[in-house]
């Protein structure tokens, strides 16, 4: 078995309900001293296991509510876990939510440096790949137009574009092509395989089976909140996301 890029060990995390007020602040500081957990917290991930090794595109497919979104956050250090350990070999690409980071009072352009700095891409590598964002995203002459005049789905073909052209061990894909029309999805799919092909590493999300078998060989489902299933292969992970959406 080639080595994992990728591994995720018991993981979990927690979040707290309810409103925070003077009450729920002595209930956090008594928590703190005496050990004792907070009675309103609820799992989002809960004990957990998978890996991804390298030149491989995995599936994490589950109802809504049921964790992936945790799961990317986690992956991509937006937010810690409670528990369980993740283990990265190499940089990690994370396409999340398509509006995370871009400033709509300012141009494609911009946010593209932008999205490139966060991320830590060198100015002078952000240059060399502008035209084959550009092209790629057929945005070249909304290039320095601010993007509160973008459409929805121009906005998701400039962020998916930029973030997907930087270099990247692991590309962590959270729902990204849902907007996206078919064009643009086709020719998204075939850039994402070839990262594969290249070496790269690829966590898929999507609810779109067509786009799934398209691109992942493997398979892991959320079966209830919180709770991961095993690796599976792709098709009987299909199988099993079916069964769960029968499920209240």
């Amino acid at each position: 078995m080639s080595k994992a890029v990728l591994e995720v060990v018991n993981l979990s995390k927690s979040y707290s309900l309810g409103t925070y007020n003077y009450q729920k602040f002595f209930q956090i500081i008594k928590s703190f001293f005496s050990k004792v957990p907070l009675g309103d917290r609820f799992f989002a991930i809960e004990d957990i296991n998978f890996h991804l090794k390298k030149g491989e595109a995995i599936a994490i497919l589950g109802k809504n509510g049921f964790g992936k979104s945790t799961l990317c956050r986690l992956l991509a250090r937006v937010t810690s876990p409670d528990d369980g350990i993740i283990r990265i070999n190499g940089k990690v690409i994370p396409i999340l939510a398509l509006t995370f980071g871009i400033q709509l009072e300012t141009s494609g352009y911009e946010n593209i440096f932008f999205l490139g700095s966060l991320l830590g891409i060198k100015k002078r590598l952000i240059e060399k790949k502008l035209n084959s964002i550009l092209e790629f995203s057929n945005l070249k002459e909304f290039l320095h137009t601010p993007l509160k005049k973008y459409s929805s789905g121009m906005i998701t073909r400039l962020i998916f574009s930029t973030l997907i052209h930087f270099p990247g061990d692991i590309y962590i894909l959270d729902e990204v092509l849902a907007v996206s029309d078919k064009n643009f999805k086709k020719k998204s799919v075939k850039l994402i395989l070839e990262k594969v092909k290249s070496g790269s590493s690829v966590v898929f999300i999507s609810h779109e089976e067509e786009l799934i078998r398209k691109v992942c060989k493997y398979g892991y489902v959320f079966t209830h909140k919180g709770k991961l299933s095993k690796r599976l292969n792709i098709d009987n992970a299909i199988k099993l996301y079916d069964k769960t959406l029968k499920f209240k």
